[in-house]
């Protein structure tokens, strides 16, 4: 976020993106796997949205929290994924 003007940073969202995305492609599963690949693939145009054209604040800020918001769910299901692993190796 950049600090003067409050706004989100498009860089910053996408190097958030990256590291679920890295995450995502190391899960053992394939089929979690491809579940989750599909709804990150869903983030990625407004992700290029936000990273190539010119918002104002409101826009920028509206698609950032949807995104962060995304990509949040996309890591509680990753969790939830990894919770039942634990269980069964117990």
């Amino acid at each position: 976020m950049d600090i003067l003007s409050r706004r989100p940073k498009p860089v910053a969202v996408r190097h958030k993106y990256d590291k679920v995305r890295e995450k995502v492609d190391k899960l053992p599963r394939i089929e979690k796997r491809i579940e989750l690949l599909k709804l990150l693939d869903q983030l990625e145009p407004q992700i290029v949205m936000m990273e190539e054209h010119h918002m104002n604040n409101f826009e920028l800020r509206k698609t950032a929290d949807y995104i962060n918001y995304s990509l949040k769910r996309v890591n509680l299901l990753m969790s939830q994924e990894r919770a039942k692993k634990e269980l069964i190796r117990r």
